[in-house]
């Protein structure tokens, strides 16, 4: 469960168990916010019941979920692997565009199939 494993992670930069790459622990106070994210494949229907369970809010257009928990004061930003693709797909399309850059035969391409994104690699021969 990737939310357990967001908080067992919580936990020990909390309690000095974790440390950073120069092997210090984390300066942690009660007032520290942790943002967290988590992405993975949202379209189970045991991922929603986990996500009812946790309470998690829906985002807008099904791209996933938001976790509050007050008793670690975070919020776990849960995103579906696909819609993180096709949103990067998109934010490079437009920023090629405004460069006025041509950007060849497509690597891949993103479309919503039934609501849910679908990603196709496409040959570069």
């Amino acid at each position: 469960d990737a939310v357990k494993q967001v908080y067992k992670y919580i936990d020990q930069m909390v309690n000095g168990q974790a440390k950073d790459l120069d092997g210090r622990p984390f300066n942690i106070t009660k007032e520290t916010m942790f943002h967290c994210y988590i992405v993975c494949d949202t379209h189970s229907e045991s991922f929603r019941d986990r996500m009812r369970m946790y309470n998690a809010t829906a985002l807008f257009g099904g791209l996933g979920y938001v976790i509050w928990n007050g008793n670690y004061n975070s919020d776990i930003m849960v995103i579906d692997h696909l819609e993180l693709v096709a949103d990067a797909d998109r934010r490079n399309r437009e920023f090629f565009e405004l460069l006025e850059l041509d950007l060849g035969k497509d690597d891949v391409d993103v479309e919503r199939v039934a609501d849910h994104p679908t990603v196709t690699l496409l040959n570069k021969d």
